[in-house]
């Protein structure tokens, strides 16, 4: 029986669960290069959102996933990243399906404290809606005021209950950590404490 057919023949919820523990894109993109009709489905609803990488003021990104809680969640991986200045990535990832060209942004030059409160209440709801993610970076070359990120903690707390791994990069500090779910209250509360007080 060909692999086109054997595809079809199954429900996709029984594919759907298969998928959800693939842990690495590369895997994934192995198991789309199957078939053709496998790849129609994982390429644009599974690869395109496991992992996104841009600035935490994109609220229009956040607002988006937050409309699309099907695909939100197959979210596994979010990076928060300056987009613009010293240290930003070379690539920026934001799913092609939901229509975002990912060098169509220009950051405020001067970061507010109202905006900035706009784009975390998006980002949070966008993070409850990410049940499988387990890997969130923190990576600004400079922390604008009013930021804070206890509330992102309390959230991927009792959202992502798959959370495994924590990195926070500024200037002056590299925090990466693994967490069980027990302990992952404490070790956040102490990592903020630290980024406070220098």
């Amino acid at each position: 029986m060909s692999t086109h057919l054997l595809f079809r023949d199954q429900s996709l919820e029984n594919f759907e669960k298969v998928v959800s523990y693939i842990d690495e894109p590369a895997d994934l993109l192995s198991l789309a290069l199957v078939s053709k009709s496998i790849y129609n489905v994982l390429v644009p609803a599974h690869l395109e959102f496991f992992a996104i990488r841009c600035d935490p003021y994109r609220k229009d990104v956040w607002d988006a996933l937050a409309e699309k809680p099907t695909l939100t969640r197959r979210i596994r991986r979010l990076e928060l990243v300056s987009e613009m200045g010293p240290g930003a990535p070379p690539t920026i990832i934001t799913p092609r399906t939901l229509g975002f060209d990912p060098n169509d942004f220009e950051e405020a030059l001067e970061w507010d404290y109202e905006p900035w409160v706009e784009a975390q209440t998006s980002l949070l709801k966008a993070i409850k809606l990410m049940p499988h993610l387990t890997r969130f970076v923190w990576r600004i070359a400079e922390p604008r005021g009013g930021t804070r990120l206890d509330p992102i903690f309390d959230v991927i707390k009792y959202s992502c209950p798959e959370f495994k791994e924590l990195e926070i990069d500024y200037p002056s500090h590299m925090v990466t950590a693994r967490f069980s779910k027990a302990s992952f209250g404490n070790s956040v509360r102490n990592i903020d404490t630290l980024i406070d007080s220098s």
